[in-house]
């Protein structure tokens, strides 16, 4: 979730400049329709998530959303065109988000449902909750 408000942040704070720039040939309109591809974006990467994560993990879907993620800001660090900036770029950096966000969104109700738990019993059998979170001990002298 942190990514896509630092996307949204970022391209706005840069659009004025690649405004000016005549060899990407930029109008508003035409960056209007690249902005709006986040929401897009995420929505088809929303709506694929959930069934592209039973298949192949939450891991590796997570894994797999901030790689492209990574891809597609990389392409639009170096885009000579708007074709490019839009097709390789911006639809690619959308879906990853959207791909993402079900799985934080999961992954943060899992925590806040388990620290729930754990606020409602007695600090000896809270400790015992968390015994398979912890690491063995090791027999080797330090």
């Amino acid at each position: 979730m942190f990514f896509d408000g630092m996307d949204v942040n970022i391209y706005g704070a840069v659009m004025p400049h690649m405004l000016d720039d005549t060899e990407l040939g930029l109008t508003p309109g035409s960056a209007g329709t690249i902005g709006s591809w986040t929401t897009f974006g995420m929505l088809i990467g929303a709506l694929t998530a959930g069934n592209l994560t039973d298949w192949l993990g939450r891991r590796l879907m997570l894994v797999a959303s901030v790689t492209l993620f990574s891809v597609g800001s990389a392409v639009c660090a170096v885009a000579a065109a708007v074709r490019a900036l839009v097709n390789t770029g911006r639809k690619p950096l959308a879906a990853s988000l959207g791909l993402a966000l079900p799985q934080t969104l999961a992954a943060e109700r899992d925590m806040w449902t388990m620290v729930s738990r754990l606020s409602r019993i007695p600090y000896h059998e809270r400790a015992a909750a968390l015994d398979p979170y912890r690491a063995e001990p090791t027999t080797d002298p330090v």
